[in-house]
């Protein structure tokens, strides 16, 4: 028995949107024309299941625990990178980042860490969950010759983000200032 078209082509988009991260990279689509120096990491719980047996088989760090970060790995959904250096200052701007901000805004995310230091700035969201955990994570990352742009998928926690920093292309970020990045709960009546 054939299935009728109108039931096989809402399936069919399923699918296909299953296969792209849930996230709008779009808006950074216009930096691959100024840059030939870009890095494009697409990791899906697949490739993460992958990437996380290879995870300590340097044993020369010692910093690093490996199978806490494994355990980690395994539980998320998709680490999705793009970086871009370019050859001078002024080859794109702080206004180049607005469509992803707004974004980040229009889909309820929640800025918990905003840092400048001169020109460069790192930026960090997330999508509140229960319980202090986030089900994703957004890192925006900009200097004045490097931008570099993380979406986490899954859920985690701060702690998590903490031992995810420097490992697998995820800027290293400092957390220690933010208290709670949960939301609220509000207080009921007696």
């Amino acid at each position: 028995m054939k299935r009728p078209l109108i039931f096989t082509l809402p399936l069919l988009c399923f699918r296909l949107a299953a296969q792209q991260p849930p996230f709008d990279f779009k808006s950074l689509d216009k930096f691959d024309s100024l840059t030939e120096h870009k890095t494009k990491i697409t990791l899906d719980s697949d490739m993460l299941k992958l990437a996380g047996k290879f995870l300590g088989a340097d044993d020369d760090d010692k910093s690093l625990d490996a199978d806490a970060l494994k355990n980690l790995v395994g539980n998320l959904k998709g680490i999705y990178i793009r970086n871009y250096e370019f050859d001078k200052d002024g080859q794109y701007s702080q206004a180049d980042l607005e469509p992803l901000r707004a974004y980040l805004k229009q889909q309820q995310w929640t800025r918990i860490v905003e840092e400048q230091d001169g020109k460069e700035i790192s930026e960090v969201y997330v999508q509140p969950l229960p319980n202090e955990k986030f089900g994703g994570v957004a890192i925006i990352a900009a200097e004045a010759r490097e931008l570099t742009v993380v979406y986490i998928s899954g859920a985690l926690r701060l702690s998590d983000l903490e031992q995810l920093g420097g490992n697998l292309g995820i800027p290293d970020i400092d957390f220690s200032n933010v208290k709670k990045a949960s939301p609220k709960k509000e207080k009921k009546d007696d």
